[in-house]
């Protein structure tokens, strides 16, 4: 239908609806259909005319007249409140937007009422749900209150819009989960359990993934399971899953990940690193573990604000055996040399102008790196499961290659399922390769990774590819490998 067809048939919906001639059911069809074209203004003009024609508001019989007029707020109340106008002055917008006096009158206030309510919840540190919960046993109909407070909610970034990490961009409620952390100390003490924190953090939940990971860590350090229960401090402070695994006991799968990486690092780079960096740190807890093992000097954390706060709460629930010092980017001289510097995904997730000044601030001062990555090689599966859109966000592999040592990149043995991960890795003492059961699938490995392998690690890699997915299949099967530990 032509753009003018539209138009025309549109006015005459709202000419009808003004007169009493709408069925409900025709205008709830073409108002939904108003609305899945972006059109929200005139989805609400549309709604102002069928109530004006269906007096009174109650004569709404499916859904409350409150939810009808959410989008209002939306497009015309919540950016005049935030632009500091009055009442008043957003009585006439709404009225010369095309909506009766009465519905105006009826749903201003309400509005205004729970948009000031949510900000002063924002204030306190209160989590979404309980705002909304809170609105609901108020008499404000859920679609409405739940609306309205995500919107605010997505106002709390703590970069602007060119800054933000992914974590930020896909995760709104990160922020606001993390200050209600350091405000109620009911929220911190069960943080890593949370569903807002355990989607930024990852496969926090999942026993079969700590069987995974008991695996590696047997195949690589045996040793750690001597010194496992030290490890285990991660796990007393700020709650989070703990499942029985062979051999040692309960521990959180996100605890164990740390472990595994702590693991692929003393194989790498050995026991002697004193100085470390680490680019976007959740709360801490890769450094509580190498604590446990490395007799480091100090440790630098960069991350945003409310995270760092989030991190010295963490930490100082502990006594620890090294020291550490926390940074945002912008806090940093840029003149510090690093023995390392790691980071869990962090680095990749930020964009190209973070990362070029993290390369120059951070890893082109340290020696040796560990980067767990899931953009930048768009010729990994991974392009299937972001989109293409993310990748052009962030800095390809092939440039961080250029810009960094003599690198290798292998695959993310730590989360085999997740599409696209992999690790760049330079300055280390012995073959990545020769971590265990380094996957490495040439087929979805661009030129420019395959050829920092020599031919050796290539054959390897070839066998293991062919390996891959009867290997995968077992494990989705419920099999999982046997933890098998040297007798001493």
């Amino acid at each position: 239908m032509a753009e003018t067809e539209s138009e025309t048939l549109i006015m005459q919906a709202i000419r009808a609806a003004r007169a009493g001639q709408l069925q409900e059911a025709v205008y709830i069809q073409l108002r939904d259909l108003i609305l899945s074209a972006g059109n929200l203004g005139v989805a609400d003009i549309l709604t102002a005319a069928w109530l004006e024609g269906n007096p009174p508001l109650e004569s709404l019989s499916k859904s409350e007249p409150l939810d009808h007029f959410v989008h209002s707020y939306y497009q015309f109340i919540f950016p005049a409140l935030s632009a500091g106008s009055t009442t008043d002055e957003i009585y006439k917008i709404l009225c010369k937007a095309g909506m009766c006096e009465e519905v105006v009158q009826e749903i201003l206030p309400v509005f205004v009422k729970i948009h000031h309510y949510v900000i002063e919840s924002l204030n306190k540190n209160i989590l979404l749900e309980d705002v909304v919960n809170q609105l609901s046993l108020n008499g404000i109909p859920e679609k409405s209150a739940r609306t309205i407070s995500e919107i605010l909610y997505k106002t709390q970034f703590v970069s602007i819009e060119e800054c933000r990490s992914d974590t930020e961009l896909y995760n709104e409620k990160y922020i606001p989960f993390i200050k209600s952390c350091l405000a109620d100390r009911k929220v911190f003490s069960n943080f890593k359990a949370h569903p807002e924190y355990d989607l930024t953090i990852r496969t926090q939940t999942y026993k079969e993934y700590g069987n995974w990971l008991v695996y590696l860590i047997s195949a690589n350090t045996p040793e750690f399971f001597d010194i496992m229960d030290q490890f285990k401090i991660n796990d007393r402070v700020g709650g989070g899953y703990l499942h029985d695994h062979k051999v040692i006991g309960r521990m959180n799968p996100g605890t164990l990940r740390y472990i595994k990486v702590c693991s692929d690092l003393f194989v790498l780079f050995g026991d002697t690193i004193k100085t470390v960096a680490e680019i976007g740190c959740a709360y801490g807890g890769q450094f509580l573990v190498m604590d446990q093992f490395f007799k480091m000097k100090e440790y630098h954390m960069f991350d945003l604000p409310p995270v760092l706060q989030l991190i010295s709460e963490y930490l100082e629930s502990h006594l620890l055996h090294s020291s550490y010092k926390n940074f945002t980017l912008n806090q940093h001289s840029g003149d510090v040399d690093y023995d390392l510097v790691v980071s869990n995904l962090a680095f990749s997730e930020v964009p190209v102008k973070t990362q070029l000044k993290y390369i120059k601030k951070v890893l082109s001062r340290s020696k040796r790196g560990y980067l767990t990555m899931n953009t930048g090689n768009i010729s990994l599966d991974g392009i299937e499961y972001y989109g293409p859109e993310r990748e052009r966000l962030h800095l390809s592999l092939d440039k961080i290659l250029e810009l960094l040592p003599p690198c290798e990149v292998i695959n993310d043995t730590t989360q085999p399922f997740v599409p696209g991960q992999y690790v760049v890795v330079w300055g280390n003492e012995r073959s990545a390769t020769e971590l265990s059961h380094t996957f490495l699938r040439l087929d979805l490995i661009s030129k420019s990774v395959a050829s920092l392998l020599n031919p050796s690690q290539i054959e390897k890699a070839r066998r293991d590819a062919a390996e891959w997915p009867q290997f995968v299949a077992r494990l989705n099967s419920g099999w999982h490998p046997d933890i098998c530990i040297p007798k001493k």
